[in-house]
């Protein structure tokens, strides 16, 4: 028992804490409190009331401390309330309008630097994400700067495919992902890698991309080459799960890699005119400009995803499949699809090439 002079004693202790727990309650829940210390113990709650029982035959002393900790437990989280001063809400409206305006007085400018900057204040992407693009865009135009012969002309072509994306308005948010992944693996490449004969090929991002070196054209995103491996790691993968019972031990690694390889390559796949995400090429190709699309690219690609979405019994990767096939149903430079001589449906091999099918 407590030595304060003001101390409630066992007898009226545990009425106060049912008054308080019932209080909290009935802010909570509506609830009415009326009556003597039985129904104000009763509305709050089973324990409260046993524990004012007890209290009063003599024998809650022993357990007030447990009773008092399953009220506490049993009593409704305290309501938090976030508030902001109107300064603070005022301040922020102002930095809002400030972003608009100051994107609004970027909406003309075609500098890389713009455009990223811009793609920032209205919240296409975050600040890491624009750190990290501009940081490679410097890069590139340093290097560029200060390679010599070859390697500077070859990196510099790389450079000039992006400000043209950028100067034709086609610097969109989803297609900065690959076109800067392309820059900058070729910035690394140009400056540490021994010249290139056309057409070699290398692996990037832990091995789910393949880049193509072009000559004149630098190393350039190689979209069927990429989902050629993919499609063959998700065959090699299905196949094991079939010859097995348990397919989800089947080949544990081979389908961690898979999953690492699909997700990279949808976090490059850009929504090709809102309508299907698309795999693009960023060089030119039989007169037609960047970027284009490639039919066999598309169709391995459905493929690989098809299989994947069945040997790692995922509906995502099946979806993705039906979406990709999207190619296939706009005509170019949209698509692939195009009217053959029977008026039957025909598909390109290149969005930028109708007529070779």
């Amino acid at each position: 028992m407590s030595d304060r002079p003001d101390a409630p004693s066992p007898r009226f202790r545990w009425p106060i804490v049912a008054l308080a727990a019932a209080a909290a309650a009935a802010t909570a829940g509506g609830a009415t409190l009326a009556g003597d210390d039985d129904e104000i113990a009763a509305a709050a709650g089973p324990a409260i009331a046993t524990a004012s029982e007890e209290s009063r035959t003599g024998r809650g002393e022993a357990r007030e401390t447990d009773a008092l900790r399953r009220a506490r437990a049993a009593a409704p989280p305290p309501v938090v309330l976030r508030w902001r001063s109107p300064e603070v809400k005022a301040d922020a409206a102002l930095r809002k309008l400030a972003r608009r305006a100051e994107a609004g007085e970027l909406r003309d400018s075609t500098r890389v630097r713009d455009v990223l900057r811009r793609g920032l204040l209205l919240g296409q992407f975050d600040r890491d994400t624009h750190d990290r693009h501009l940081a490679t865009w410097e890069e590139a135009l340093e290097a560029a700067e200060d390679l010599p012969g070859r390697r500077a002309k070859e990196l510099g072509v790389v450079v000039d495919g992006v400000q043209r994306l950028a100067d034709r308005g086609l610097l969109s948010a989803s297609r900065m992902e690959p076109a800067f992944l392309m820059l900058r693996e070729n910035t690394r490449l140009w400056r540490t890698a021994k010249l290139p004969a056309n057409g070699d090929r290398r692996t990037v991002a832990d091995g789910a991309v393949v880049l193509q070196y072009y000559d004149g054209r630098g190393w350039q995103l190689q979209p069927l080459a990429t989902w050629g491996k993919i499609n063959a790691l998700a065959a090699r993968c299905l196949a094991a799960s079939q010859s097995r019972e348990d397919g989800e031990r089947t080949c544990p690694q081979q389908r961690k890699r898979l999953r690492e390889r699909l997700d990279t390559m949808l976090d490059l796949a850009v929504p090709r005119g809102g309508r299907y995400p698309a795999w693009e090429y960023f060089f030119s190709y039989a007169g037609g400009s960047p970027p284009w699309v490639s039919g066999m690219a598309q169709a391995t690609a459905a493929q690989a995803l098809a299989r994947a979405g069945s040997a790692l019994d995922e509906d995502r990767y099946r979806d993705e499949a039906r979406e990709v096939l999207g190619a296939f149903e706009h005509r170019p430079p949209l698509g692939v699809a195009v009217r053959g001589p029977d008026d039957g449906d025909h598909y390109a091999l290149y969005s930028v090439q109708p007529d070779l099918r």
